[in-house]
């Protein structure tokens, strides 16, 4: 048996370099490592573009809701006030199915606040809140309605109150007219007469007539 040329069943020298084995190894794990990163970029690179798709469609959603909200505030706008209530809980329903709600009692209360809020109204009817502005204005500028509390008449119109009345004493006055600081009072005999206004609020004016008849 001849030895020469090297060992049976090895490789000429007799024996596989380690380093040789070592370097293979390293190699293949390394295209392994990169195959997996290659992998997971990709994975990652789907699911983001699944993810915008979603926030795509999920943007797309929103204004088409937004628009279908829109169009049934100004048709709740644009109703009659003799407008049935069935029609009317309808408009309120799209209102509701728009933003996204369940038609059910609590949004129903919900949406008519929507419906009545007016800083909605300011968005979706800048008409309709121009022309509430204009008529807050008007109102503000008018004079405040003051009411007797006794008579229940207008007491800053010009008229006399019912319960302006002085002299009980002798003869009941009723003013009948108010010029500035004189006034026209009335005695319940029927007599008329002028007096100042301060007279009559400090109930010292009497009718002469009566106070005769008393004596």
């Amino acid at each position: 048996m001849s030895t020469s040329g090297g060992t049976a069943g090895f490789p000429e020298g007799g024996f596989v370099r380690l380093r040789d084995s070592s370097n293979g190894f390293s190699a293949e794990l390394n295209r392994q490592k990169k195959l997996e990163e290659e992998r997971q970029r990709q994975k990652q690179a789907e699911n983001e573009r699944r993810e915008a798709l979603r926030a795509e469609e999920k943007e797309k959603r929103r204004v088409l809701n937004e628009q279908h909200a829109a169009d049934a505030f100004r048709e709740y706008h644009d109703l009659k006030d003799n407008t049935p209530s069935q029609n009317r809980g309808r408009v309120v329903a799209k209102y509701i199915e728009a933003r996204g709600g369940r038609v059910d009692a609590d949004n129903y209360k919900k949406g008519l606040n929507d419906l009545n809020d007016p800083e909605f109204i300011r968005v979706y009817c800048p008409e309709k809140y121009a022309k509430l502005e204009r008529a807050k204005a008007d109102a503000a500028v008018l004079d405040h309605v003051i009411y007797c509390d006794k008579c229940g008449l207008v007491t800053n119109r010009g008229y006399p109150c019912g319960c302006f009345q002085v002299g009980k004493q002798y003869g009941t006055l009723t003013v009948t007219e108010i010029n500035g600081d004189s006034c026209t009072a009335k005695c319940q005999c029927g007599r008329e007469g002028v007096a100042t206004r301060r007279d009559i609020e400090d109930g010292t004016t009497v009718c002469m007539v009566c106070e005769e008849k008393e004596r």
